[in-house]
């Protein structure tokens, strides 16, 4: 017993171990949240760029992402990220665009986890 409560504890200051993740959907060109973990609000920014912010900040600049996007279930799109040269520990800015153009899109769904120390 004493083993899995010391495991799971020590798990959270794992970089390995998503401390952020999020499903969200443009509804009328505004991202919305769906399901997510550890993200307190999604910031428009326009068209496809949306600033995601975390509950609990990371301990700094250097944490990364995975994410994915689609415009349709049957059309792929991307998400790119981090979309923009200033890094911050509070918020990652990430940009779906169009798979058939590579042009920023309010893609129907979006999701990404965040990796790094907390």
């Amino acid at each position: 017993l004493f083993r899995a409560i010391f495991h799971n504890a020590s798990l959270k200051y794992n970089p390995g171990v998503a401390k952020a993740w999020i499903y969200y959907i443009y509804s009328g060109g505004t991202p919305t949240s769906q399901r997510n973990f550890n993200i307190t609000s999604l910031t428009d920014n326009g068209v496809g760029d949306a600033s995601i912010n975390f509950t609990t900040a990371f301990s700094d600049t250097l944490h990364t992402f995975n994410g994915n996007s689609m415009s349709s279930l049957a059309t792929p799109g991307h998400l790119v990220g981090p979309y923009t040269s200033a890094m911050s520990a509070t918020l990652m800015r990430v940009l779906a665009v169009a798979d058939d153009s590579a042009a920023p899109a309010d893609n129907a769904h979006n999701f990404a986890c965040f990796f790094g120390d907390q």
